[in-house]
């Protein structure tokens, strides 16, 4: 909420309201990560390569930058989806983000290979079937 005591929305009218449904906000969250998508894809495609290449293994200092990216960006998923679930109580909200963060994960790359193989489909339409 702002000021005023209305919802903070985007254009397509999704919030980030704490007393929105879950799936709501998590919508909201996950559709500004697919900006990320659009507007760092040349980062995505290089940090994709590099996990499923063995030159990584092979340069350690490549492979800890891997690893810490990809440990930033599923710290992220589990404080998007926990930060969605907040009003069922923190400690139901932890449980959720736990089970849910690697296949948030999972479905954000998976997002963005389709992206990149099947052009045309917007990346909000991606983010809004994994929140679904």
């Amino acid at each position: 909420m702002n000021g005023t005591n209305t919802p903070k929305s985007d254009s397509v009218g999704l919030t980030k309201d704490i007393e929105a449904p879950p799936h709501e906000r998590l919508r909201w969250y996950l559709r500004r990560t697919g900006n990320v998508m659009e507007n760092g894809e040349e980062f995505l495609r290089l940090l994709l390569v590099l996990v499923m290449s063995r030159e990584a293994a092979e340069a350690p200092e490549a492979l800890q930058t891997v690893i810490a990216v990809r440990d930033e960006g599923r710290a992220y998923m589990a404080h998007m989806i926990r930060s969605s679930f907040q009003s069922a109580g923190e400690e139901t909200a932890d449980k959720i983000a736990e089970a849910l963060a690697p296949f948030g994960m999972a479905g954000y790359d998976g997002a963005f290979v389709a992206l990149q193989s099947e052009g045309g489909r917007p990346v909000s339409a991606w983010m809004d079937q994994l929140a679904d």
